[in-house]
Parts: C-alpha cells; sequence; structure tokens
C-alpha cells in the first residue's frame, strides 16, 4: 500500500508572503486561485474563462488536464460527481481574475495569429494551456527560495482548508469545497 504523505499546510502569514513575492511572475495567479479556491493543479490547468461566472461570483469545476503516461496530457471530466463542482469566490478574486483576463487579452492581440485561443485562464505565452507539473517544480523552487517550509502544491489546497476553519468556516463547507 502507498504511503499516505503527511497534510502541510502554510500560516496566513506564510501564504501572504508567497502570494506577494509570486504576484508578478508566470505562475502567481495560479498560486493566488489555489490559495483563494483550494482548486486542484489539475482543476487549475483546466479552468476556462468561460467556467467563471464574473456577475455571480462563481468558478465551475467542468474539466481537469492530466498526464497520461505514455499519451501526454489529457483533458478529462473531473475524477467524481463530487469534483465537479461550484466554488464561491470573493470579490477580491473575482476583481484579480478580471485583471488578470485584461493582462491576457492584452497578450493575445500583440502576438496575434500565433495565439492559440482555447480560453484557458492559465496559459502558455502562445495561449496553450499551461503544463501542470511546469507548475509543482517552479512551486517547489519559489517556497525553496522564499525559505517556506517543505509543502507541495497541493498543500496549498490544505491551508485554503486550515484557513477557512481557523476563520470559523462549519466543516461542511470546508469539505464540500
Amino acid at each position: 500500500k502507498p504511503r499516505r504523505t503527511e497534510m502541510a499546510a502554510l500560516t496566513a502569514d506564510q501564504l501572504t508572503t508567497l502570494i506577494e513575492t509570486t504576484k508578478d511572475t508566470k505562475f502567481g495567479m495560479v498560486i493566488f486561485l489555489a490559495a483563494y479556491t483550494g482548486m486542484r493543479r489539475s482543476e487549475l490547468v483546466g479552468l476556462r474563462w468561460d467556467d467563471i461566472d464574473f456577475d455571480n461570483n462563481v468558478i465551475s469545476i467542468q474539466r481537469v488536464i492530466i498526464r497520461v503516461s505514455g499519451e501526454g496530457y489529457k483533458i478529462e471530466q473531473p475524477k467524481s460527481d463530487k469534483s465537479r463542482r461550484r466554488i464561491e469566490i470573493s470579490e477580491n478574486v473575482v476583481i484579480t481574475l478580471r485583471r488578470h483576463h485584461v493582462t491576457q487579452l492584452e497578450r493575445r492581440m500583440r502576438l496575434g495569429s500565433i495565439w492559440q485561443d482555447e480560453g484557458w485562464v492559465f496559459a502558455e505565452e502562445d495561449g496553450r494551456h499551461l503544463n501542470p507539473d511546469d507548475i509543482s517544480r517552479t512551486f517547489k523552487k519559489l517556497r525553496s527560495d522564499l525559505g517556506l517550509p517543505t509543502v507541495r502544491f497541493h498543500d496549498l489546497r490544505h491551508t485554503h482548508a486550515s484557513l477557512m476553519l481557523a476563520a470559523g468556516e462549519h466543516l461542511k463547507v470546508v469539505q464540500k469545497r
């Protein structure tokens, strides 16, 4: 039986340091949204702009992007019905996502026909979806450079849940999210 990895989480101060330090980097917005929503890496990479309801402050998880051995990256349905869900987001997250969208549209206009418009929220310089493994590798380096505790990108999910619970959110709400 595979050994379970111990759950780890950052403190609120450590998370603030991480977000502030990485906000202008390629993966800064991915880190921000992971921290503020608890979304999985595969869900973040699979997020399209039409999955975000800016008027109602909701993100719908519709797909994931995973690596399949020998086949490369594939777009799949979330692993279970519970994984296919709607996540309420704060006005701060909406504003930050809108800014990110404007920045991406400006890049798209500069690139013209080179841009591959697939609607990804988190895209490579040419519009293709991000490589999920690049996120983890870069996160590990950023975390280390900042002198933060040894946590994986996935542990931002645990950090999000821990901070919600510490703020007094009901356990069932956190579980559903």
